[in-house]
């Protein structure tokens, strides 16, 4: 009798405890999609704020039929409710204003948050995403997933907390932040004491696969957003900057048209003839006023003038630099 009682007791305990979770409610007062974006409706943007909040064990989206009901209820009495109006009747903690934007195959997702109890107290945040996805019937980009990560890069910047994922079941859904990030050139050092290898006279191709290797590598990266290579090219053209050199590094007025574009990490690489044959170094650098400093570099030794040594080599490095850069950025 003693142990079904206490039994009772601590299922009892448990499901007080379990109602009295509290959230911190947030209100949706605006959804602003930009118009080169048809496939994105706002009720795939509001889904993926309700999902990405209930991934967390803090906040939670209001209802959007709750909204709709206090609203029609003040209309009923002649009022116009304002966003803090209804924030206030609905006990919300906060009023989040979103807008989604695309430049080629980079999704930016900016969302911005205000406190209903203190309109001093602003937060913001932007999740990139690449839209790497694509439909197969017809080749266009698949959005769903890449909203919802761009949601969950924004609000754990928007609320400071870059851990805010970390603890969800899925792997897939532990998200960190992700700053703009784009790979430059490799630049080519050789040395006339050696014999000629083919990847330093063919180096206007052998740089283009490089980059692409360094790409590709770091593309799934947690905590890079890196744009591919076509959209970081149209960044230039967008400037009137024609013609990237892939075998050169990036100078300083194309270092302050990325800053414009919000990029904040250079992945690029340098390849050295030396005495064993050439040594590439990838290195990953942080952009500040039009310079660059570097956070991390990592290099790799080949030993044959062959293309598949090449990219084994910018492979492996690339891989080691962007590998735990999470660590970096929490």
């Amino acid at each position: 009798m003693k142990k079904t009682i206490f039994v009772i007791l601590f299922f009892s305990v448990c499901l007080s405890k379990a109602e009295t979770v509290e959230y911190k409610k947030i209100l949706i007062a605006n959804i602003t999609i930009a118009k080169n974006i048809d496939s994105i409706s706002d009720y795939k943007a509001m889904a993926a704020l309700t999902y990405a909040t209930m991934l967390t064990d803090k906040y939670r989206i209001i209802n959007n039929k709750l909204i709709d009901s206090i609203t029609e209820f003040a209309k009923t009495n002649g009022e116009k409710l304002s966003a803090k109006q209804i924030a206030e009747r609905l006990g919300a903690d906060y009023i989040l204003f979103e807008s989604i934007n695309k430049f080629q195959n980079m999704l930016r997702l900016e969302i911005a948050l205000r406190d209903v109890k203190n309109e001093k107290d602003k937060k913001s945040g932007i999740g990139y995403g690449l839209l790497n996805y694509r439909k197969i019937n017809n080749d266009l980009p698949l959005y769903d997933p890449i909203i919802l990560k761009a949601t969950q890069r924004a609000l754990a910047l928007a609320f400071g907390d870059s851990l805010l994922y970390q603890n969800v079941k899925d792997k897939k859904l532990q998200v960190y932040p992700a700053f703009a990030t784009i790979v430059g050139g490799i630049e080519y050092e050789d040395n006339s004491r050696y014999p000629n290898w083919r990847m330093f006279q063919d180096k206007v191709l052998s740089s283009y696969d490089g980059c692409e290797v360094m790409f590709e590598e770091s593309k799934d990266s947690p905590t890079l957003a890196v744009y591919d290579l076509a959209s970081r090219d149209s960044i230039f053209t967008r400037f009137k900057l024609y013609g990237f050199e892939n075998y050169n590094a990036a100078n300083i007025t194309e270092l302050a048209v990325l800053e414009k574009f919000d990029v904040r990490y250079y992945i690029c690489g340098k390849l050295e003839r030396n005495e064993e044959g050439a040594l590439f170094v990838a290195y990953l650098l942080e952009i500040n006023k039009s310079k660059v400093n570097i956070v991390k570099s990592n290099g790799e030794q080949i030993l044959e003038d062959s293309t598949d040594k090449f990219r084994e080599a910018i492979r492996k490095a690339t891989q080691r630099l962007v590998g735990k850069q999470q660590s970096k950025n929490d």
